[in-house]
């Protein structure tokens, strides 16, 4: 099987109405709509039409996802034939879920309960449960049974290398420990999914769950690249032919750590500098786009790093490209909770990273041998990485055949497999 096409492992079967005639209705809910959340509505759709997931899927969303989404929203909604629908809050909804912020996610629970007993649902899926476990726990009882996406379960790193937590984070995880506690009690709460496979054990061993705990892969559509359409984006982006390309691909904001690696980069020599090119690709964050603005003129005027600004929304088909141009992904993060998305891509494209060490993130590139991890957190270990990447160090190499595995672990046919569970109602 070739690599470039893991994430492609089982031929889809052809299309049919059959199962639209059936009883069985999976309401999918996610309110937020930034990150990583229109590309996970498009995928699950994707995989559910691709592998005939016998049932019907139901996306309910914020009204405005229709408007900052339109291709995601018209791609779901192509998918009609395979009893795929995509349905939005009412504006009045929206409007009251956002009056009062932190009272957000007690009314999305509430709209949850009303959308999956008016749509008659037979089983629902929290796209992003974090922020949903105390109103799930207080709040009124759901009408069907459900199951959750948890993202950053945190409780379980003291089991990972180097981590090293102030109070502040141990409280936190003390905290989350304690509630996942109380919500794997509900009476209706069928299964947890993690992508976070070590989160997937911890809770098996420590938590005696009566709901399923499953990993979750995090698969994406992929768009394949000829090397000479990668030469034309590389001209169009003017990036000199002799520069090593490190490249950050995202919401451009404080975590992502685009501060910290532009003060690394004016640290480095005149001879490393003309070797280096940086291209950011991601949205500036409004928080940080006046002191990035800043820095960037700054590194200009000291360093002879080349930095490549794309300050804009970066379409799902666009996203891997960059990774396949790229030679080296940079996921210095500053003390990021959970893993990304970035190190399957990064792996899928045969690139190593350079990675923050804290947490999840760092403990799956040192196990997996995805690249090198440093402390993200002071920019002269950001430039010594930098530095051991221009010099072909050992320790910078991608294990090929692991990141293989990696991939395939995160294949589509995987996530349909996860999602197939879903029409399989417990509790």
């Amino acid at each position: 099987m070739k690599f470039d096409s893991m994430l492609e492992t089982a031929k889809a079967p052809e299309p049919t109405d059959r199962y639209l005639q059936g009883p069985f209705r999976v309401l999918a809910m996610d309110i937020d709509i930034r990150g990583h959340h229109p590309s996970y509505v498009r995928n699950f759709a994707k995989t559910w039409a691709e592998y005939n997931i016998q049932g019907n899927l139901d996306f309910l969303v914020s009204h405005r996802f229709f408007e900052l989404h339109p291709d995601e929203t018209k791609y779901v909604q192509s998918l009609s034939s395979h009893g795929i629908r995509i349905i939005s809050l009412t504006q009045a909804e929206d409007d009251r879920m956002e009056a009062i912020p932190y009272l957000r996610y007690f009314q999305a629970w509430k709209l949850f309960c009303k959308y999956s007993k008016s749509l008659e649902s037979n089983h629902g899926l929290l796209m992003f449960s974090d922020y949903l476990q105390l109103p799930m726990l207080i709040g009124k009882q759901a009408p069907c049974p459900f199951s959750m996406i948890y993202f950053r379960p945190t409780f379980h790193y003291q089991i990972l290398g180097n981590y090293h937590p102030p109070w502040k984070e141990r409280f936190r995880a003390w905290r989350k420990k304690l509630l996942m506690k109380r919500v794997l009690k509900i009476a209706r709460l069928a299964r947890v999914y993690c992508l976070d496979n070590f989160a997937v054990e911890f809770i098996k061993d420590h938590f005696r769950p009566k709901a399923s705990i499953e990993f979750l892969p995090d698969s994406f559509a992929t768009f394949p690249m000829t090397a000479t359409e990668l030469e034309s984006m590389r001209l169009e982006l003017g990036i000199d032919s002799s520069r090593k390309i490190f490249c950050l691909v995202g919401i451009l904001d404080r975590r992502k750590g685009v501060r910290e690696l532009l003060e690394a980069i004016q640290t480095l020599s005149e001879a490393a500098s003309k070797q280096v090119c940086v291209l950011l690709v991601g949205e500036l964050h409004v928080s940080q786009e006046v002191e990035i603005i800043a820095l960037l003129e700054q590194t200009k005027n000291n360093s002879q790093v080349q930095v490549v600004l794309r300050n804009d929304f970066v379409p799902e088909e666009d996203v891997q490209k960059y990774y396949e141009l790229s030679d080296v992904t940079l996921t210095t993060y500053q003390n990021h909770m959970g893993g990304s998305s970035a190190l399957i891509r990064s792996a899928l494209a045969k690139r190593p990273v350079l990675s923050s060490d804290h947490g999840l993130m760092g403990e799956i590139v040192r196990k997996r041998q995805l690249g090198l991890t440093v402390d993200a957190t002071k920019p002269h270990e950001i430039a010594k990485g930098i530095l051991a990447f221009l010099d072909d160090r050992p320790e910078c190499k991608l294990n090929l055949k692991s990141a293989q595995t990696f991939v395939e672990e995160n294949s589509s046919a995987r996530l349909a497999e996860a999602l197939k569970l879903l029409t399989i109602t417990r509790r």
